[in-house]
């Protein structure tokens, strides 16, 4: 009786944590409600998703070291204890470092730059305190702004903040402990704004590409292949180069200095490993009066991108940035900022850039809030009056580039994108706990340091006047789809049937295209969504008035047939005015064709006499079909999962698909059982989604989806499962079940 309690509270706690997933409660509750019914392995997983989610929540990266410790998964607590060493703006407590030092793991403390301060925590003996040693550019030691302390067993936790002194040059700090061993985080770059000469001189010499370079030996070569072909291609001529961060990988710095060897690019060392902001800072110092442009060693360039950005910037008065489109490139994204490309080759690359390069009016750029540093030109005339990246208020990792173009505009310059520019990047490298950590406290800096930063972001995101441009490139990149392009409503976009098709183009690397629709009367409206070698960005058309535009995309992709799923009016009547060959896929048994069929009248009139082929993704399906009489050729998908064939006596093992999604799972079971034991004749379910089903929840085995063909001669069903949330349709399935006498259960949503 507890751990059926403890089962249904995991269940409850389940679906809230799935329909709420940016509610944080809904972490904690899911995973405290696995961790009592003894779930530990599955609770730790929800942890971690929680301080993924929320790094600097200490208090729940507290409970999930604790539950790893249980499970004694090491590699877990390995990360774990790396965020934890990435928190400096507040400590963890001291009950958790006790327990730590007990089980011998070693966690000395961390140490960052935050707002101006030197922010940090340690944990070390009593009577050990940590000692502060500045190390060049001739700086004071910083002043104590506060102090804490916390006995704790034989250590002590000790939390602090230091003003850091004033200083015209660059210098670092050195927080270690007395047996000098330094704190995580130490030694710290400290580098203020004017330690990059603020002049008031005029641009010469070439502009310079500054790429400062740590790992990742294969994306760096990509990267400066792609620089150099292009550098033999624009007329503006540049510079190229790369500075040296002290990374783990010899045989990089190897390539990079052989290169250097043969004049392909200038190589610069820093002193010791600086990050990217002192990595930076380390390059403006060396190249005084020349424009620059910041790339990312994990980017691709194309043709003559550097001409463009170089017109763009003279263009332009008061320029301050420029930023081309890209991939993994935040607010000027493509496809979308939301869903960004992952182009990694240099042939798609030139396919992009063309399309950008072809879409751009004759004003090819747009104000933005702030630039992305990935690949952002940045004028003489804003270094000489605000100097380069502020390494006093934010600590290397994340943000610099926001905090330089947020005061170049409080200084009057303009952020620009470059409508005209495509360079990829390869953004989608998975952030480590510890960088997300940084990236949220340098977070925290910059909205304190500019309130109406955030606001303006989210506005620039909603508004998104970079659309009509995204897709305008995508028009340019149509061509033939050599397959169907589907037709659906706007909310089946995500159903499994859909994902499973959209999947299987991709598996055999074909195109794949649909048309969304969302009939509101007066108005439809029609997003058209395309995938290629990437997927494009959606493109939406509002009818009849943009019905010219919707036919020119239609003459681009030329699809061999329309794929419908659905017999609804709007989705028969655009197909009709479309007028490509038609061709139906059925999943299941829909309410409306229930509907339709109950009343005698097996599909709507005429609708099936303009369908050539009728694809059925289940034998049930199939058999109505053939029953009703509807002369079409029926297919039966044998690639799809035909559910009737997973019809036994107890729930085995679902398909691998469904297994990410276990919602009603153990309502499911718990009904499947009681039914069961009601009847002695075995049981043969009807199971229902209503609303919330596609995607979400498992369809099992043991079941059928749809009534069956032949209502007198079948065996009757013992059972039905409803799983949903949908008011009405739960009212129409149970009016359904009880007029043929069939238990009916509900699991609500």
């Amino acid at each position: 009786m507890v751990q059926d309690r403890l089962d249904e509270a995991v269940s409850s706690a389940s679906i809230m944590h799935h329909n709420y997933p940016n509610l944080p409660e809904s972490y904690v509750l899911y995973a405290k409600a696995l961790s009592k019914a003894g779930r530990f392995s599955q609770s730790m997983a929800v942890w971690e998703e929680a301080v993924n989610y929320l790094p600097l929540k200490t208090i729940w990266l507290a409970q999930a070291i604790q539950v790893a410790v249980k499970v004694g998964n090491e590699e877990v607590i390995k990360r774990l204890l790396s965020l934890l060493e990435g928190i400096f703006i507040h400590p963890p407590s001291a009950g958790l470092l006790a327990e730590l030092t007990r089980q011998g793991r070693i966690v000395s403390g961390s140490v960052g730059i935050h707002c101006n301060q030197v922010m940090g925590w340690t944990w070390l003996p009593v009577g050990m305190g940590p000692r502060i040693e500045p190390i060049g550019g001739g700086a004071s030691s910083p002043t104590i702004l506060h102090t804490s302390m916390q006995i704790c067993g034989t250590h002590a936790l000790r939390s602090f903040a230091l003003a850091l002194p004033e200083s015209k040059d660059a210098y670092s700090l050195r927080v270690f402990s007395p047996d000098h061993k330094d704190i995580p985080g130490s030694p710290l770059t400290c580098e203020p704004v004017s330690s990059i000469s603020v002049r008031k001189t005029n641009r010469t010499g070439r502009p310079v590409v500054l790429m400062p370079v740590y790992d990742d030996k294969r994306a760096t070569w990509i990267s400066l292949a792609s620089l150099l072909a292009s550098q033999r291609v624009c007329t503006t001529p540049f510079d190229i180069v790369v500075v040296w961060d002290h990374g783990p990988d010899r045989h990089l710095f190897q390539y990079l200095e052989r290169l250097a060897r043969f004049q392909k690019i200038k190589l610069e060392v820093t002193p010791r490993n600086l990050g990217f902001l002192g990595a930076v800072n380390h390059g403006l110092r060396q190249y005084p009066n020349r424009d620059i442009v910041l790339l990312n060693a994990d980017t691709i360039v194309n043709g003559d991108w550097f001409d463009r950005l170089h017109r763009i910037s003279r263009a332009c008065p008061k320029v301050g940035t420029i930023t081309p489109m890209g991939s993994f490139a935040e607010l000027v994204s493509f496809p979308s900022p939301r869903d960004p490309a992952d182009v990694t080759s240099r042939k798609t690359t030139a396919k992009i850039d063309q399309a950008f390069k072809d879409a751009a009016g004759r004003r090819p750029w747009l104000e933005i809030p702030v630039g992305v540093g990935f690949c952002m030109y940045v004028t003489r005339e804003l270094l000489n009056r605000i100097g380069g990246l502020d390494g006093y208020w934010l600590f290397s990792g994340y943000g610099e580039e926001v905090d330089l173009c947020l005061r170049a505009k409080k200084a009057g310059f303009c952020n620009l994108v470059a409508l005209n520019v495509f360079v990829a990047h390869f953004g989608n490298r998975s952030f480590g706990l510890r960088k997300k950590a940084l990236v949220a406290q340098n977070n925290k800096a910059l909205f304190s340091r500019y309130p109406e930063y955030d606001k303006q972001y989210r506005q620039f995101l909603q508004d998104d006047p970079l659309r009509p441009h995204r897709e305008a490139v995508s028009l340019k990149l149509y061509r033939p789809l050599d397959g169907p392009l589907h037709i659906l409503y706007a909310w089946d976009k995500d159903s499994p049937n859909i994902d499973l098709l959209r999947e299987a183009g991709k598996l055999q690397n074909q195109a794949w295209g649909a048309l969304l629709i969302q009939d509101l009367g007066t108005k439809t409206y029609v997003t058209l969504q395309v995938r290629r070698e990437i997927k494009l960005a959606d493109t939406r058309f509002i009818l009849p008035l943009q019905w010219p535009n919707l036919k020119t995309a239609m003459e681009r992709l030329s699809p061999t047939c329309l794929m419908l799923h659905s017999l609804a009016a709007p989705v028969l009547k655009l197909a009709q005015q479309l007028g490509y060959p038609m061709e139906l896929c059925l999943g299941q048994l829909t309410p409306q064709l229930l509907r339709l069929w109950r009343n005698g009248s097996p599909c709507p009139e005429d609708a099936f006499n303009m369908i050539r082929r009728v694809h059925c993704l289940d034998k049930d399906v199939a058999g109505w079909i053939s029953a009703a009489g509807i002369n079409a050729e029926v297919v039966l998908r044998e690639n799809h999962i035909p559910v009737s064939e997973y019809f036994c006596a107890e729930i085995p093992a679902f398909p691998a698909w469904l297994v990410p999604a276990p919602r009603h799972l153990e309502e499911f079971r718990r009904l499947c059982s009681q039914a069961s034991q009601q009847s002695r004749y075995g049981t043969l379910f009807y199971v229902l989604g209503v609303n919330d089903l596609w995607g979400n929840t498992p369809r099992p085995a043991n079941i059928r989806p749809c009534p069956p063909v032949d209502r007198e001669k079948s065996t009757p069903a013992r059972a039905m499962l409803i799983i949903g949330n949908d008011p009405e349709q739960i009212r129409m399935w149970s009016a359904w079940a009880a007029d043929r006498k069939i238990p009916c259960y509900l699991s609500v949503a």
